[in-house]
């Protein structure tokens, strides 16, 4: 059976989002290690990565994911960018595997009018120079939304650049379902060929997270815009295939949906369990 969690927050430091993440029952979860728009990381103390390893064991949560900031772009080709996004990720990395975390998820970012070939050569290199670290947390490529300027937006793309590095056995995918709907793939109506072609171009083994999040636009909108599940553009039919196929039963499924008067997070778990057969 699928594991279903959701963005934990970790405000007061990351040892506090396992106590709200056992609060709302869920199965698994995504969290931060750093504000998301920063480039700094605050302080982790002994006693933080003792009381996350503590209750992590505890309350047996496995699969658990850490979403790197937004500001780093693997596909830069400014040098200065290209240092800061390395260094954002080494320390990343540093604290999953202190902190025991199994999943990295990486926006791969823009190519700024150099191309995509371009873009997928510079990303190649820093995921090459994070390899070296010889991290035991996988790193996850997060499939793009369809913006022209971004690498990522088609499948082939994730393709090229988990082949062109030096050991890909580092390196997965994370499948936004909201993202690859805005980029143009019809989960909607074609949830099946969808699938089947990931499969064909990639394989499916290389999904290690899937972001479950239902699309304010339409497809092929290039909007990054999550709606709660089933009340967007995709719908359940979809999100209950891809609960429901054999080989994603392995792969936790992290809903970044809205938290408001019309569902929070505990809703749009429980939408996501009722649809598992």
């Amino acid at each position: 059976m699928p594991k279903i969690g959701f963005h934990a927050s970790a405000a007061g430091g990351v040892d506090k989002s396992v106590e709200r993440v056992k609060k709302l029952s869920a199965d698994t979860f995504q969290v931060f290690l750093n504000s998301p728009r920063v480039w700094a990381y605050p302080k982790l103390s002994d006693k933080q990565i003792n009381e996350f390893r503590s209750k992590i064991n505890q309350y047996n949560y496995s699969d658990i994911t850490v979403h790197l900031a937004y500001l780093p772009n693997l596909a830069t080709y400014e040098q200065e960018k290209k240092e800061k996004s390395f260094q954002v990720i080494k320390e990343a990395i540093k604290r999953c595997d202190i902190l025991g975390i199994s999943n990295l998820v990486i926006h791969i970012g823009s190519h700024r009018d150099k191309g995509v070939d371009a873009g997928i050569e510079n990303v190649i290199k820093i995921l090459d120079q994070s390899i070296e670290l010889e991290p035991n947390v996988k790193l996850l490529l997060e499939t793009s939304s369809g913006s022209p300027k971004l690498v990522g937006n088609k499948f082939e793309e994730l393709e090229m650049i988990i082949n062109g590095v030096s050991d890909e056995s580092k390196i997965g995918v994370c499948f936004d379902t909201c993202h690859v709907f805005a980029a143009g793939y019809d989960l909607a109506k074609n949830t099946s060929e969808v699938m089947d072609e990931f499969e064909n171009i990639l394989g499916l083994n290389k999904i290690r997270v899937m972001h479950c999040n239902d699309s304010k636009g339409e497809l092929g909108s290039r909007r990054d815009r999550h709606e709660h599940i089933g009340l967007g553009h995709i719908g359940l039919e979809a999100f209950s295939y891809l609960l429901n196929h054999k080989k994603m039963k392995r792969v936790p499924f992290i809903i970044e949906t809205p938290n408001n008067e019309i569902r929070d997070d505990i809703a749009n778990m429980n939408v996501l369990r009722g649809l598992i057969k």
